[in-house]
Protein backbone atom coordinates (compact mmCIF):
# COMPACT_ATOMS: atom_id res chain seq x y z
CA UNK A 1 0.00 0.00 0.00
CA UNK A 2 3.08 2.75 0.63
CA UNK A 3 4.89 1.35 -2.63
CA UNK A 4 1.38 2.36 -4.03
CA UNK A 5 1.37 5.77 -2.30
CA UNK A 6 4.77 6.66 -3.18
CA UNK A 7 4.18 5.73 -7.16
CA UNK A 8 1.17 7.45 -7.21
CA UNK A 9 2.74 11.33 -5.71
CA UNK A 10 6.25 10.27 -7.98
CA UNK A 11 4.02 10.20 -10.92
CA UNK A 12 2.13 13.45 -10.06
CA UNK A 13 5.53 15.19 -8.93
CA UNK A 14 6.39 13.96 -12.76
CA UNK A 15 2.96 15.36 -14.16
CA UNK A 16 3.27 18.28 -12.64
CA UNK A 17 6.99 19.32 -13.20
CA UNK A 18 5.93 18.45 -17.08
CA UNK A 19 3.08 20.57 -17.06
CA UNK A 20 5.31 23.66 -15.12
CA UNK A 21 8.12 23.18 -17.99
CA UNK A 22 5.49 22.83 -21.16
CA UNK A 23 4.04 25.69 -20.00
CA UNK A 24 7.24 28.17 -19.63
CA UNK A 25 8.03 26.62 -22.25
CA UNK A 26 4.70 27.37 -24.33
CA UNK A 27 4.72 30.95 -22.78
CA UNK A 28 7.61 32.10 -24.14
CA UNK A 29 6.82 30.88 -27.97
CA UNK A 30 3.23 32.87 -26.71
CA UNK A 31 4.93 35.99 -26.24
CA UNK A 32 7.02 35.43 -29.50
CA UNK A 33 4.29 35.00 -31.94
CA UNK A 34 2.98 38.35 -30.30
CA UNK A 35 6.52 39.94 -31.00
CA UNK A 36 6.19 38.76 -34.02
CA UNK A 37 2.45 39.59 -35.06
CA UNK A 38 3.36 43.38 -33.31
CA UNK A 39 6.36 43.95 -35.63
CA UNK A 40 4.36 42.51 -39.06
CA UNK A 41 1.98 45.16 -37.64
CA UNK A 42 3.93 48.02 -37.22
CA UNK A 43 6.01 47.15 -40.72
CA UNK A 44 2.56 46.94 -42.90
CA UNK A 45 2.14 50.37 -41.47
CA UNK A 46 5.41 51.46 -42.42
CA UNK A 47 4.65 49.98 -45.97
CA UNK A 48 1.29 51.52 -46.51
CA UNK A 49 2.89 54.97 -45.42
CA UNK A 50 5.97 54.48 -47.81
CA UNK A 51 3.15 53.55 -50.62
CA UNK A 52 1.52 56.79 -49.98
CA UNK A 53 4.56 58.76 -49.92
CA UNK A 54 5.75 57.40 -53.02
CA UNK A 55 2.19 57.70 -54.43
CA UNK A 56 2.21 61.71 -54.04
CA UNK A 57 5.45 62.41 -55.54
CA UNK A 58 5.79 61.47 -59.32
CA UNK A 59 8.12 58.82 -59.31
CA UNK A 60 9.22 57.56 -63.04
CA UNK A 61 10.57 54.31 -63.43
CA UNK A 62 11.92 54.90 -66.68
CA UNK A 63 14.78 56.50 -64.99
CA UNK A 64 15.75 52.84 -63.38
CA UNK A 65 15.40 51.20 -67.21
CA UNK A 66 18.81 51.61 -69.18
CA UNK A 67 18.61 52.60 -72.72
CA UNK A 68 20.80 49.54 -74.17
CA UNK A 69 21.05 46.18 -72.66
CA UNK A 70 23.70 45.77 -69.68
CA UNK A 71 23.57 42.08 -69.33
CA UNK A 72 27.31 42.24 -70.01
CA UNK A 73 27.66 44.49 -67.10
CA UNK A 74 24.89 43.08 -64.58
CA UNK A 75 27.21 39.45 -65.29
CA UNK A 76 30.10 41.29 -64.28
CA UNK A 77 29.06 43.30 -61.46
CA UNK A 78 27.21 40.09 -60.18
CA UNK A 79 30.14 38.34 -60.74
CA UNK A 80 32.52 40.58 -58.19
CA UNK A 81 29.31 40.85 -55.64
CA UNK A 82 29.24 37.22 -55.72
CA UNK A 83 32.62 37.01 -54.06
CA UNK A 84 32.28 39.77 -51.40
CA UNK A 85 29.40 36.76 -50.08
CA UNK A 86 31.52 33.35 -50.49
CA UNK A 87 29.49 32.34 -53.19
CA UNK A 88 30.94 28.96 -54.66
CA UNK A 89 30.38 27.53 -58.32
CA UNK A 90 28.89 29.99 -59.52
CA UNK A 91 27.69 29.62 -63.77
CA UNK A 92 25.70 32.45 -65.95
CA UNK A 93 23.44 31.11 -68.69
CA UNK A 94 22.56 33.96 -71.14
CA UNK A 95 19.06 33.21 -72.08
CA UNK A 96 17.60 35.07 -75.21
CA UNK A 97 15.59 38.59 -74.75
CA UNK A 98 11.53 38.30 -74.43
CA UNK A 99 8.86 39.63 -73.18
CA UNK A 100 8.58 42.75 -75.89
CA UNK A 101 6.60 45.36 -74.35
CA UNK A 102 5.03 48.76 -76.01
CA UNK A 103 4.53 51.51 -73.28
CA UNK A 104 4.54 55.40 -73.58
CA UNK A 105 6.79 57.66 -71.93
CA UNK A 106 5.79 60.99 -72.52
CA UNK A 107 5.08 62.01 -76.32
CA UNK A 108 7.53 58.85 -77.82
CA UNK A 109 6.67 55.06 -77.55
CA UNK A 110 9.21 52.86 -75.74
CA UNK A 111 9.65 48.80 -76.02
CA UNK A 112 10.85 47.66 -73.19
CA UNK A 113 12.76 44.25 -73.77
CA UNK A 114 13.50 42.11 -70.85
CA UNK A 115 16.80 40.26 -70.83
CA UNK A 116 16.52 36.70 -68.47
CA UNK A 117 20.28 35.74 -66.37
CA UNK A 118 19.92 31.99 -65.46
CA UNK A 119 22.06 31.69 -62.34
CA UNK A 120 23.34 28.39 -60.42
CA UNK A 121 25.57 28.40 -56.98
CA UNK A 122 25.76 27.42 -53.94
CA UNK A 123 25.87 29.34 -50.41
CA UNK A 124 24.80 29.44 -46.98
CA UNK A 125 21.64 30.51 -46.17
CA UNK A 126 22.68 34.29 -45.17
CA UNK A 127 25.13 34.46 -48.06
CA UNK A 128 22.27 33.56 -50.35
CA UNK A 129 19.97 36.57 -48.78
CA UNK A 130 22.48 39.02 -48.92
CA UNK A 131 23.35 38.05 -52.75
CA UNK A 132 19.97 38.71 -53.64
CA UNK A 133 18.96 41.75 -51.56
CA UNK A 134 22.47 43.21 -53.45
CA UNK A 135 21.25 42.38 -56.66
CA UNK A 136 17.97 43.42 -56.23
CA UNK A 137 19.28 47.11 -55.00
CA UNK A 138 21.25 47.70 -58.34
CA UNK A 139 20.73 51.48 -59.49
CA UNK A 140 19.53 49.95 -62.54
CA UNK A 141 16.47 47.39 -62.43
CA UNK A 142 16.49 43.58 -61.81
CA UNK A 143 14.27 41.69 -60.86
CA UNK A 144 14.05 37.74 -59.55
CA UNK A 145 11.86 36.10 -61.82
CA UNK A 146 12.01 32.70 -60.62
CA UNK A 147 14.17 31.34 -57.41
CA UNK A 148 14.85 27.41 -56.71
CA UNK A 149 17.03 25.86 -53.59
CA UNK A 150 18.18 23.02 -52.49
CA UNK A 151 19.12 21.58 -49.31
CA UNK A 152 22.11 19.99 -49.58
CA UNK A 153 25.19 18.58 -47.26
CA UNK A 154 27.08 21.91 -46.31
CA UNK A 155 25.30 24.07 -48.43
CA UNK A 156 22.26 25.62 -50.29
CA UNK A 157 22.26 24.36 -54.11
CA UNK A 158 20.00 27.57 -55.82
CA UNK A 159 19.26 27.92 -59.19
CA UNK A 160 17.75 31.56 -60.18
CA UNK A 161 16.63 33.95 -63.06
CA UNK A 162 17.51 37.67 -63.21
CA UNK A 163 16.13 39.51 -65.64
CA UNK A 164 17.35 43.20 -66.61
CA UNK A 165 15.65 45.38 -68.57
CA UNK A 166 16.45 48.07 -71.79
CA UNK A 167 14.22 50.34 -73.66
CA UNK A 168 14.54 51.12 -76.84
CA UNK A 169 12.84 54.40 -78.14
CA UNK A 170 10.91 54.01 -81.38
Amino acid sequence: MKNQGKAFYIILAVVIVTGLIFSLYAFSKIKAIRELRAAIKKSGAEHELAIAKNSDSSTDIMKFIPQRMWTTEFIETAYTVSRKYGIRDLLFEQKSADNTRRQTHGNSPVSLRSYPVRMTFHAGYREMADFIQELQGFEKLVTIESLMIRREKSSLAVEMTASTYAMEAK
